[in-house]
Formats: structure tokens, C-alpha cells, sequence
């Protein structure tokens, strides 16, 4: 039996109901122009000179193409509240493109690793995620300091929610870390969701701020004030009406672990390029139920029989030609008009198109 099609049905909605709670999109839009603070100035201004500093120190910088998620899903979309009754597709897509994560690993180094991901923002906790991103069309760059060498694609992670492990009774129960192509690891977790209850609200009231009416009046005018404390107005009467309630539901973190070469490329000290990059459209990988060790009672590991992923695709010329210097960072615009793309070392091989994404296919 082969596990292709894991189901995934997420309700990612942002929403808004006349009488109950307003739920907006909080998620951080990847830009060019994060701000006009003082701050945010501050902020691009320390960035810049950080690049800078470590291109002419020997470190190489690498701009990596991934998946515009705002160009995906223009509307506010807020991941982590989900109605548990109104799932869709595209509102599960969502979560997994918004959580998704992959990681290039360095040859060189335990510690040389470049992460791409839409959940994490810039200048994360450690040095392996992008100092700073901007969006041309379709595509997010994520523009990282790099230990120069060569980084090949390793890992892949992402939720699926809505989705459960297959009957514990088909797991083989046996060691599945020797896969050739590598192993991907299904655990258990609770995914938080949303669903709209009739629940009984006690009436609502509000104090009114000390304000001045008119106590005397003469000639049709009012020439005494005084003023008025302690007043109150209903602002809801007890009722029943719509309210949003956590729903836990069931579903499935996802750790894809590569052994075989997928993608490549290399970067010497002081270089500044531009390279291709991959993202998950699950399912993405094949294993065989047989092929799957039962290590604890929420987790799985398989190993892999074949792998797809999307490519991201990037552009010299959207990349050279974005004006860095205007948006406020003058030594990057400087570095980057010498970057050049890259292409990878793909030994995957390309099976199709998703829109106009080419996906790419390695099997065992």
C-alpha cells in the first residue's frame, strides 16, 4: 500500500461576525520596505552594514528563491485559528505553506545550515535563517551570510493537519533509518482549530466618561453647566450569540530527513549569488506502509521510496534590477550588483508542472 495522498483539510479563515469575536491576519508580510520609523530605519541601516561586513570579512552571500506567500493567498488569512466546521484546501495549503520549512546544510560545518521559511522572521534566534527577505511577484528572497562551500538540500518540515497515522497494526515494526533516499517521520500532535458556538452572554455595560450638560438656560441659551458622574449604558443585552471555542484536532508533524542528493550548489568566499530554491506541495513523499517502524505510540518513521518538490525559481534580473539603495540599503544594492545566478546541481528530475512551477521528482 502506498501512502501518497495524505488528507489534509484545515480551516485557516479570518473572521469576522456581527456580534462575536474579530479575527485579524497577524502574520508578518515579507518586504522591501519594512518601515519609515526611526526604528526601521535603524533596523535596515544595521542589516546593511552587517551584510556588508561580512562579505568584505570572507563570507559569501546567498539569495535563495521561495514561494511568495502573501502572492499566494492575498487575502488576511490567520493560520492558527481555524474554523474546525468550515475546512477548505486551500485554507489547509495555507497553514502548510506558512509553516513549512527547508533546510540547505553545508558540507562543511555541522553548524553551516541556510533555512528557508515563511514562518520565520528575519534574523531569527540563530544564524541559520535569513537576515532579510523582499518579494518580486510570485517569488520571496531570502538573503543569507553564508559560510562559503558547498550546501545540498537536507531536510524538509511541515504540519499536516487534519490527518491521522494509518491502523498501527500495518507498521513493520522494524528499523526504518536505512533507507537509501532517506526517511520521513510522522508524529502525532493537536492542532488548534475554531468553532462557532450559541453560548449565553450576560449583559454588557459600560461606564459613560464625567461629561457637562446644561443645568440653566436664558434667552434661549445655556448659561449654567454642571457636570455628570456615574453613568452607565447597556452596550449588550444578555443573549445568546455566536462565540468562537478552541477545537483540538487531530493531525500530523511532518520530518522529511534526505541521505541522497536532491539539489546542490557551491559558493566561494566573498561571492554574492542567486540561486534556485524548493518548497513542499504535500504529499510529498512515497514510502510503503511495511516500511514504516511503530518507535512510539504518536510516532512513525518510513523510509522514503521517492521525494517531490516544487521549485522556486529566481530571476537575475528581478533580483538586480529591485532598488535597494532607494529602500535603504545602499551597501547591499552595491553587493548585489554583482550577484549572479547559480544554477543548482539537480539531480532530481523535473515530472510536471504545478501552475507554472516545474516539480521535481527523486526516487529511490
Amino acid at each position: 500500500m502506498k501512502s501518497r495522498h495524505l488528507a489534509t483539510i484545515a480551516g485557516v479563515i479570518a473572521l469576522q461576525l456581527p456580534g462575536a469575536i474579530g479575527v485579524q491576519a497577524h502574520a508578518r508580510t515579507p518586504s522591501g520596505v519594512p518601515g519609515n520609523s526611526a526604528a526601521a530605519r535603524d533596523e535596515r541601516e544595521d542589516i546593511d552594514n552587517r551584510l556588508a561586513l561580512a562579505h568584505e570579512s570572507g563570507k559569501a552571500i546567498v539569495i535563495m528563491a521561495a514561494l511568495n506567500f502573501r502572492h499566494k493567498y492575498p487575502n488576511d488569512i490567520v493560520e492558527d485559528m481555524h474554523l474546525a466546521d468550515q475546512g477548505s484546501d486551500i485554507d489547509g495549503a495555507a497553514m502548510i505553506d506558512r509553516k513549512a520549512l527547508v533546510e540547505w546544510r553545508g558540507d562543511q560545518s555541522q553548524s553551516a545550515r541556510l533555512v528557508v521559511s515563511e514562518g520565520r522572521p528575519p534574523q531569527g534566534s540563530d544564524a541559520s535563517g535569513s537576515i532579510h527577505r523582499f518579494s518580486v511577484g510570485a517569488v520571496t528572497y531570502h538573503i543569507f551570510i553564508a559560510e562559503p562551500g558547498r550546501y545540498r538540500l537536507s531536510a524538509v518540515r511541515h504540519p499536516m493537519p487534519r490527518t491521522t497515522l494509518p491502523d498501527r497494526n500495518t507498521a513493520a515494526g522494524r528499523a526504518a533509518a536505512d533507507g537509501r533516499l532517506g526517511t520521513i517521520s510522522l508524529d502525532v500532535v493537536a492542532f488548534n482549530e475554531m468553532r462557532v458556538e450559541q453560548q449565553w452572554q450576560p449583559e454588557q455595560w459600560r461606564d459613560v466618561e464625567p461629561y457637562q450638560e446644561c443645568a440653566a438656560t436664558y434667552g434661549g441659551g445655556c448659561v449654567e453647566y454642571r457636570w455628570v458622574f456615574g453613568q452607565r449604558e447597556l452596550v449588550q443585552p444578555a443573549g445568546y450569540y455566536d462565540t468562537l471555542v478552541n477545537v483540538p484536532v487531530p493531525g500530523l508533524n511532518i520530518a522529511i530527513d534526505l541521505q541522497e542528493h536532491f539539489a546542490s550548489f557551491e559558493v566561494a568566499p566573498r561571492q554574492t549569488i542567486i540561486v534556485d530554491g524548493f518548497y513542499p506541495d504535500p504529499p510529498s513523499a512515497d514510502f510503503d506502509l511495511p516500511d514504516c517502524a511503530d518507535e512510539q505510540p504518536k510516532r512513525w518513521v518510513c523510509r522514503m521510496s521517492a521525494l517531490a518538490l516544487v521549485q522556486a525559481a529566481a530571476s537575475e534580473s528581478d533580483v538586480r534590477g529591485f532598488d535597494f539603495a532607494t529602500n535603504g540599503f545602499p551597501r547591499l544594492a552595491a553587493l548585489i550588483a554583482d550577484a549572479r545566478y547559480r544554477p543548482l546541481d539537480v539531480s532530481a528530475k523535473p515530472i510536471g508542472k504545478l501552475k507554472e512551477a516545474t516539480v521535481y521528482r527523486l526516487a529511490d
